[in-house]
């Protein structure tokens, strides 16, 4: 094998590693939950082939809509972006013009994304926005714990405080994240 082969181009743990060669390698194997519709939520989601080649696919989630006037929740999940990803730290002025009015944030003690995530909520609450912001840490549990472990006590409490987040305002989505675009 040539040396070059073993070398590492892009490395995004816990998932995978690309080498210079091409080869992807997985660290672990996730364990996948079959699309559908959910009996709790109404929420439907659909797995769409991004590149028949690999077998990559995305899952998107249609929740259901109770009328022309709701509006939908926007789950941005920063996990996989890394510490210098630019939306980890936006300017101040476009934090001020964030179009929502509630913003929930997770981040988990041993993550290496927690301090982003906090000096996210930090900034955000400095910003001048209006709306109402609120930091939720996960004791003791590492990045994306919710996926490793689902059933766990924080993972449960995790998905409990986020289905209640997007429940407030007399179980509608109403005032809830919503995107501008």
């Amino acid at each position: 094998m040539d040396s070059g082969d073993s070398e590492i181009t892009h490395n995004f743990p816990p998932y995978f590693k690309v080498y210079k060669d091409g080869r992807v390698e997985r660290y672990r194997v996730f364990q996948s939950v079959d699309a559908g519709i959910d009996p709790t939520t109404g929420v439907q989601s659909k797995d769409v082939m991004i590149s028949p080649e690999t077998g990559v696919k995305a899952r998107i989630f249609l929740p259901k809509i109770n009328g022309p006037d709701q509006k939908l929740p926007l789950l941005d999940d920063e996990g996989n972006d890394g510490p210098q990803d630019p939306r980890m730290k936006p300017p101040a002025e476009d934090l001020a013009r964030l179009g929502c009015e509630r913003v929930l944030i997770f981040v988990a003690e041993r993550d290496y994304l927690c301090p982003a995530g906090k000096n996210y909520y930090e900034e955000l609450k400095k910003s001048g926005w209006k709306g109402r912001v609120e930091l939720v840490e996960h004791l003791d549990e590492k990045h994306v714990f919710y996926l490793r472990n689902p059933t766990c006590t924080n993972a449960l409490e995790l998905t409990n405080k986020f289905i209640s987040f997007i429940k407030q305002n007399n179980g509608s989505l109403r005032n809830s994240i919503e995107s501008k675009y």
